[in-house]
Protein backbone atom coordinates (compact mmCIF):
# COMPACT_ATOMS: atom_id res chain seq x y z
CA UNK A 1 0.00 0.00 0.00
CA UNK A 2 1.27 3.15 -0.85
CA UNK A 3 1.34 5.71 1.75
CA UNK A 4 0.48 9.58 -0.16
CA UNK A 5 0.80 13.18 1.24
CA UNK A 6 -2.29 14.34 3.08
CA UNK A 7 -2.97 18.14 3.41
CA UNK A 8 -6.64 17.75 6.15
CA UNK A 9 -5.29 20.94 7.55
CA UNK A 10 -4.27 23.47 5.11
CA UNK A 11 -7.59 24.85 5.43
CA UNK A 12 -6.44 26.31 8.36
CA UNK A 13 -3.97 28.24 6.24
CA UNK A 14 -0.65 25.93 7.13
CA UNK A 15 0.38 22.46 7.02
CA UNK A 16 2.50 19.75 7.20
CA UNK A 17 2.72 16.05 5.56
CA UNK A 18 5.21 13.44 4.59
CA UNK A 19 5.18 10.99 1.63
CA UNK A 20 4.46 8.48 4.20
CA UNK A 21 1.48 9.38 5.87
CA UNK A 22 -0.07 7.21 8.26
CA UNK A 23 3.12 4.32 7.76
CA UNK A 24 5.24 3.22 10.46
CA UNK A 25 8.84 3.64 8.62
CA UNK A 26 11.74 1.34 8.76
CA UNK A 27 15.20 2.00 9.91
CA UNK A 28 16.99 3.16 6.84
CA UNK A 29 14.25 4.40 4.67
CA UNK A 30 13.50 7.09 3.90
CA UNK A 31 11.08 9.89 4.39
CA UNK A 32 10.36 13.38 2.32
CA UNK A 33 8.55 16.41 4.39
CA UNK A 34 6.38 18.68 2.77
CA UNK A 35 4.96 22.48 4.09
CA UNK A 36 2.18 24.20 2.68
CA UNK A 37 0.47 27.66 2.89
CA UNK A 38 -2.13 29.27 1.79
CA UNK A 39 -0.15 32.48 3.49
CA UNK A 40 1.05 34.90 1.03
CA UNK A 41 3.27 36.85 3.26
CA UNK A 42 5.43 33.11 3.81
CA UNK A 43 8.49 33.53 2.31
CA UNK A 44 10.43 30.61 3.20
CA UNK A 45 10.37 27.43 5.36
CA UNK A 46 12.80 25.46 7.76
CA UNK A 47 12.56 21.70 8.66
CA UNK A 48 14.05 20.69 11.77
CA UNK A 49 14.32 16.74 11.90
CA UNK A 50 14.39 15.40 15.55
CA UNK A 51 15.07 12.27 17.10
CA UNK A 52 13.44 12.63 20.29
CA UNK A 53 15.17 15.96 21.73
CA UNK A 54 18.17 16.28 19.72
CA UNK A 55 18.24 17.50 16.27
CA UNK A 56 19.43 15.81 13.68
CA UNK A 57 18.74 17.56 10.30
CA UNK A 58 18.30 21.58 9.68
CA UNK A 59 17.21 21.71 6.02
CA UNK A 60 16.72 25.40 4.80
CA UNK A 61 15.53 28.22 4.44
CA UNK A 62 14.02 26.72 1.33
CA UNK A 63 12.67 29.88 -0.81
CA UNK A 64 11.00 27.41 -3.70
CA UNK A 65 7.72 26.01 -3.68
CA UNK A 66 4.99 25.23 -5.98
CA UNK A 67 1.13 25.25 -6.41
CA UNK A 68 -1.06 22.58 -5.02
CA UNK A 69 -4.22 21.96 -4.17
CA UNK A 70 -6.06 19.98 -2.01
CA UNK A 71 -10.29 19.46 -1.09
CA UNK A 72 -10.68 22.83 -3.35
CA UNK A 73 -8.11 25.02 -1.64
CA UNK A 74 -4.83 26.02 -3.19
CA UNK A 75 -1.63 26.51 -1.75
CA UNK A 76 1.87 26.97 -2.02
CA UNK A 77 3.65 23.94 -1.23
CA UNK A 78 7.54 23.60 -0.05
CA UNK A 79 10.30 21.11 0.42
CA UNK A 80 10.55 18.09 -2.04
CA UNK A 81 13.04 15.28 -2.68
CA UNK A 82 15.70 17.61 -3.14
CA UNK A 83 15.51 19.73 -0.35
CA UNK A 84 14.01 17.79 2.92
CA UNK A 85 14.30 13.97 2.53
CA UNK A 86 16.10 12.16 4.89
CA UNK A 87 17.02 8.36 5.91
CA UNK A 88 15.80 7.69 9.23
CA UNK A 89 18.67 6.51 11.35
CA UNK A 90 18.04 5.69 14.99
CA UNK A 91 13.96 3.53 16.32
CA UNK A 92 11.03 5.01 18.04
CA UNK A 93 9.50 9.02 17.71
CA UNK A 94 11.04 11.59 15.40
CA UNK A 95 9.57 14.77 14.45
CA UNK A 96 9.85 17.15 11.98
CA UNK A 97 9.34 21.24 13.14
CA UNK A 98 8.61 23.63 10.41
CA UNK A 99 9.08 27.12 10.86
CA UNK A 100 6.79 29.36 8.27
CA UNK A 101 9.37 32.62 7.84
CA UNK A 102 7.21 35.66 6.57
CA UNK A 103 8.87 38.87 5.01
CA UNK A 104 10.87 39.92 8.15
CA UNK A 105 12.65 37.03 9.04
CA UNK A 106 10.15 36.47 11.72
CA UNK A 107 8.76 32.87 12.69
CA UNK A 108 4.90 33.75 11.28
CA UNK A 109 3.29 29.84 12.39
CA UNK A 110 5.49 26.56 13.94
CA UNK A 111 4.35 23.34 12.93
CA UNK A 112 5.21 19.98 14.31
CA UNK A 113 4.40 16.36 12.63
CA UNK A 114 5.41 13.05 14.88
CA UNK A 115 6.90 9.96 12.49
CA UNK A 116 7.32 6.54 13.89
CA UNK A 117 10.47 4.83 13.25
CA UNK A 118 10.96 0.46 13.88
CA UNK A 119 13.17 -2.25 13.16
CA UNK A 120 12.32 -5.51 11.28
CA UNK A 121 12.82 -7.35 15.18
CA UNK A 122 9.94 -5.04 16.76
CA UNK A 123 6.65 -6.91 17.13
CA UNK A 124 4.24 -5.66 15.25
CA UNK A 125 1.56 -3.41 17.35
CA UNK A 126 -1.87 -5.64 16.16
CA UNK A 127 -4.06 -7.90 17.19
CA UNK A 128 -2.83 -10.18 15.21
CA UNK A 129 0.71 -9.93 16.45
CA UNK A 130 -0.43 -10.44 19.42
CA UNK A 131 -2.92 -13.34 19.18
CA UNK A 132 0.17 -15.21 17.26
CA UNK A 133 2.79 -14.80 20.34
CA UNK A 134 -0.37 -15.29 23.02
CA UNK A 135 -1.04 -18.72 21.12
CA UNK A 136 2.57 -19.86 20.81
CA UNK A 137 2.66 -19.50 24.44
CA UNK A 138 -0.56 -21.38 25.32
CA UNK A 139 0.39 -24.12 23.28
CA UNK A 140 4.23 -24.18 24.60
CA UNK A 141 2.21 -24.56 27.94
CA UNK A 142 0.04 -27.13 27.02
CA UNK A 143 2.77 -29.55 25.42
CA UNK A 144 5.32 -29.23 28.26
CA UNK A 145 2.26 -29.97 30.81
CA UNK A 146 1.43 -33.13 28.49
CA UNK A 147 5.11 -34.49 28.19
CA UNK A 148 5.13 -34.18 31.85
CA UNK A 149 2.00 -35.82 32.61
CA UNK A 150 3.77 -38.44 30.14
CA UNK A 151 6.48 -39.01 32.33
CA UNK A 152 5.00 -39.36 35.43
Amino acid sequence: MQAVENWNSIHSGYATTTNRHGEVINVGESVIVYAGTTDSDVEYVVFIWKHGEEEIYRDGPIYDWEWDEWDGTSFRKFGGASVSEHILNGVDDWGIQVLFYGPTGHIRKESIISIKATSINVVPEVSTGTLTILLTILGSLAIFIRKKEDSL
